[in-house]
């Protein structure tokens, strides 16, 4: 093995690995040469060319403070950026871990063998086409404000737990999503809970008879028709009303609210804290308080803190909000303002401000929309290559246009450059008695001139004949005349 140090830096030589490493502001470079007799030929770059930086690995390069590069051809271009792998690329503070992965975007992470990072702040585990699964990922803290992710298991234990809380043969179909329960009292089938123990209820004692669940807390309370209270403190207080959990109200008729203060007046809320009215839904995880409010006809609100506050609403994603009728939040934080009727934001943070518009951003944070197909309809969306061809052709057909427009014009000028010629070649005349006379004249019209020569001889007293040649300056073309005078 051979060691090299100066300027700062040091190079580790061994066969034709090479270990670069930058300790000041300077740049270290390590060549290497071997041969199978133990010599050395061909050169094995390895480059660390600022402080702090290493660079591992034939023809590695670490060009950045902190920047650390461990492979064949490996690159890390940029402050702190780590490339690991060979001809694997981090650019900026992103870190690439795999043979041909790439990580460029702003604090990005490539993970495996050609994965690509293109967006700030994102972990990828592949690429189009060649995306990966997840795996072994351990079950992420369910609770208030928890970012950690959730694996399969954690779902599927919740709709399993779901499925037991209904019975009636609810289960798991193949995707893992719950299938309808089936309830058989007294010869009719009931597939839905509260119909089902409202006929229970009848059964055993009149439709009048409540169902209670007794805590140390409140009790229970079912006031209306069929409803069903289940939890200290749960109320159902209009006809066919579900209310399970600690202080849920199901207060509007067939409204169903499951979850610890759960609210549901003529609605659906599923969540701790969840809220819905006049036929929304609102729903949220079970254990945790991912539920959200919906409070006008039909509105619908999934993810926490998230708010559908106007007819027709759906809002997705942790504090979506849409205070506009008709209108779709999906993403985290998304918003769709009160004046954009029908219109949908989508995306984390994107804002929808106008009505009847599709918002995949909002000021200052826009989103590109990539992989558009060609549109066909007159209100399909078109794409970049549509427009640029559509240019194209445009282009082709002003330039038509202006070459004939051109050519109209030369023709003008040829014409004005004509009458220019004919006023000069029309003057002069033979004075009496003379035999033979010669004239020059210029003409001018419409920003034409033109210049002409003319002749004139006396045959007889009452015969002359004359001619002229001319010439249009602008145009250059020449022209002529002959003519012959009887007289008596």
């Amino acid at each position: 093995m051979f060691d090299h140090w100066g300027n700062h830096g040091a190079a580790l030589l061994a066969g034709c690995a090479i270990v670069a490493l930058a300790m000041a502001p300077s740049a270290a470079q390590a060549q290497c040469r071997s041969n199978p007799l133990g010599g050395f030929s061909g050169p094995c770059n390895a480059l660390a060319t600022s402080p702090a930086s290493t660079a591992v690995g034939e023809s590695a390069a670490a060009q950045g403070v902190g920047a650390t590069a461990f492979g064949q051809f490996s690159t890390a271009a940029g402050s702190e950026a780590a490339a690991f792998g060979q001809r694997s690329n981090a650019t900026g503070n992103s870190v690439a871990l795999g043979a041909l992965s790439t990580a460029s975007a702003a604090n990005s992470v490539a993970l495996g063998t050609n994965s690509v990072a293109n967006a700030d702040n994102t972990v990828s585990v592949g690429s189009v086409g060649n995306e990966r699964g997840i795996v072994n990922v351990s079950a992420g803290a369910l609770a208030a404000g928890s970012t950690d992710a959730v694996n399969g298991g954690q779902l599927l234990t919740a709709n399993q737990q779901a499925a037991a809380v209904f019975g009636g043969g609810a289960g798991l179909d193949g995707g893992g999503q719950l299938t309808v329960p089936s309830y058989a009292i007294q010869g009719t089938t009931y597939n839905n809970v509260g119909s089902a123990l409202g006929a229970l209820n009848a059964a055993v004692g009149g439709s009048s008879t409540y169902v209670k669940v007794n805590g140390t807390g409140a009790a229970a309370s079912a006031t209306g028709t069929n409803a069903v209270a289940l939890g200290v403190g749960a109320q159902a207080t209009n006809t066919n009303a579900f209310a399970a959990g600690t202080g849920a109200l199901a207060s509007g008729a067939n409204s169903i609210a499951i979850g610890t203060n759960a609210l549901a007046t003529g609605s659906v809320a599923v969540g701790n804290g969840a809220s819905a009215a006049n036929g929304g839904g609102a729903f949220g995880d079970f254990a945790t308080a991912t539920g959200g409010t919906a409070n006008v006809s039909s509105a619908t609100a999934v993810g926490n803190s998230s708010s559908a506050t106007t007819a027709n609403a759906v809002a997705v994603g942790q504090s979506a909000s849409v205070q506009a009728a008709n209108a779709t939040a999906v993403g985290a934080n998304t918003v769709v303002q009160a004046s954009a009727t029908n219109s949908v934001a989508i995306g984390q943070g994107s804002v929808a401000s106008a009505p009847n518009t599709v918002s995949f951003g909002s000021a200052g944070n826009e989103r590109r929309l990539t992989n558009v197909a060609a549109g066909v309809g007159p209100t399909d969306a078109v794409n970049m290559g549509q427009l640029s061809s559509m240019a194209s052709g445009l282009q082709s057909q002003v330039n038509g246009l202006q070459s004939q427009v051109n050519q109209v014009n030369q023709r003008v000028d040829v014409a004005n450059s004509g009458v220019a010629m004919a006023m000069a070649l029309s003057g002069g005349a033979l004075a009496d008695q003379k035999k033979f006379a010669v004239a020059m004249n210029y003409g001018t019209f419409q920003g034409q001139s033109a210049m002409a020569l003319s002749s004139y001889m006396r045959v007889t007293d009452q015969v002359v004949v004359s001619g002229g040649l001319g010439y249009g300056v602008g145009a250059s073309q020449f022209g002529g005349r002959v003519g012959v005078q009887f007289s008596w």
